[in-house]
């Protein structure tokens, strides 16, 4: 690729307003190598469960340009988050109880080839991944994340990132997930395709595991193209005015927004560990409390009169329900079920898996307190706040795609359940009350 100088194009776009013959031999001095290209890697082992892990990335190479954004401005952030979490560990101020993974890739402008070759050889440790947290293009106008969405461990990065984001006063944006080294962890099969595409070759990371929580920090505006949209601004990546220059001149990359941006990737991080539990010590612990309070109750209803008011309404219901009454249950049961579903309605995103591949997209979720059905939409968020920018989505036959939750609907059938039970107790009780008081009026006027 070769440039001319912002100069010379308005004196070749006068020249030619005034109908000048132009001509011009174009010289690109370049040395052109083979050779190998190395990611570099730092570790800060782990206080508690070093086997655990957060990746924090940035890639490092560039197109020909000085490269001060895309992406100098995201290794200056991880260089400096490495020297915060270096330092609050060796004076024990804080010491990480999982391991932090500092990475510099390699290789991102040639089709993340970097980071592709990182999880080849580092496969099996992604199960021990909390998260992935890739920088790259910060210091911009408006602060930019790609959509997660909540992983098997009950992780959301997403709403990590943003409540960090608040907290330091800075609105976040949203886009879909592409455009960087993270979608290497996010979706391996769909950059093992990639890299077949781009280099004829297979990286053998098709069934490598996924790491969901994989995120970009990313800020627009990043490209001149960026000025016909709704920004109205124009970025400069790719471009000789990636430098340390233009971007004052132009106020594109800001020292206190790129500080801020930093800031709000260590905040998250420190939000990550603190939320990571072993998932096998977190079914311990819940096992013994659950078997605990189930102790304790046993024992107070055995010791109180609990144990009598149970066996009361168990009475209760053994004497005024019958088959009709129990149908009655049953029917206004369904009856809440179907006004939860249909008068209970927001839009939110969450991911499918589309042709193989994880696709993040706009679904409706019915039901109350508890959601019950997800219907896919027949849109997807193009960017802005989740549910907002809708636009055409590109696979129409996964539109109307209904998925049952089930986690939700059982708990909403135990909560409208015991609603009707207590609904048609009422109503047996106010039937008695009103037979009592019919016979009450029958027995004073016999008596008179």
């Amino acid at each position: 690729m070769g440039e001319i100088s912002y100069e010379d194009g308005q004196w070749i776009k006068s020249a030619l307003a005034n109908n000048t013959n132009i001509s011009a031999q174009v010289m690109a001095n370049a040395s052109i190598t083979q050779g190998p290209h190395y990611n570099v890697v730092g570790k800060l082992k782990g206080s508690t469960n070093p086997e655990k892990m957060i990746i924090i990335s940035a890639h490092y190479d560039s197109v020909v340009t000085p490269a001060f954004c895309d992406n100098g401005a995201g290794v200056a952030g991880v260089l400096e988050l490495a020297r915060i979490f270096s330092e609050a560990n060796r004076t024990g101020e804080y010491r990480p109880p999982y391991t932090l993974v500092f990475v510099a890739f390699a290789g991102e402008e040639l089709g993340l080839v970097g980071s592709i070759n990182y999880l080849k050889q580092h496969g099996n440790e992604m199960r021990d991944v909390a998260a992935v947290i890739n920088i790259d293009c910060i210091g911009n106008r408006i602060f930019q994340i790609t959509e997660t969405t909540t992983d098997d461990k009950g992780l959301n990065l997403q709403d990590i990132v943003t409540k960090a984001g608040q907290d330091l006063n800075v609105h976040v944006n949203y886009t879909e997930p592409s455009g960087s080294d993270q979608e290497t962890f996010r979706d391996p099969m769909s950059m093992n395709e990639e890299y077949r595409y781009f280099w004829g070759t297979d990286a053998g990371i098709a069934n490598a595991t996924r790491v969901k929580s994989s995120i970009m920090i990313d800020s627009i505006p990043i490209f001149y193209s960026d000025v016909w949209t709704d920004i109205d601004a124009p970025g400069w990546i790719h471009t000789p005015y990636d430098n340390s220059t233009s971007t004052r001149t132009f106020d594109w990359v800001g020292v206190d927004r790129l500080q801020t941006h930093i800031q709000i990737v260590g905040l998250s991080v420190m939000r990550v560990l603190s939320a990571a539990t072993d998932p096998f010590m977190m079914e311990v612990y819940i096992g013994a409390a659950v078997a605990g309070a189930v102790a304790a109750v046993l024992i107070y209803v055995e010791r109180t009169r609990l144990y009598i008011f149970l066996r009361n309404i168990r009475h209760e219901i053994l004497i005024n329900f019958g088959t009709k009454e129990l149908v009655m249950v049953i029917f206004l049961t369904g009856v809440y079920m179907f006004l939860s579903f249909a008068f209970f309605m927001r839009i939110g995103r969450d991911e499918i898996v589309m042709y193989g591949f994880p696709t993040i997209t706009t679904f409706r979720f019915y039901g109350k307190p508890f959601e019950m059905i997800a219907i896919m939409s027949s849109s997807t968020g193009g960017g802005g706040d989740p549910g907002e920018g809708l636009q055409v989505f590109g696979s129409p036959e996964y539109a109307g795609t209904t998925n049952v939750l089930l986690p939700g609907l059982l708990l909403n059938f135990v909560v409208f359940g015991l609603l009707a039970l207590l609904t048609v107790y009422a109503v047996l009780k106010l039937r008695y009350l009103q037979e009592y008081l019919r016979s009450s009026d029958v027995q004073r006027q016999l008596e008179q």
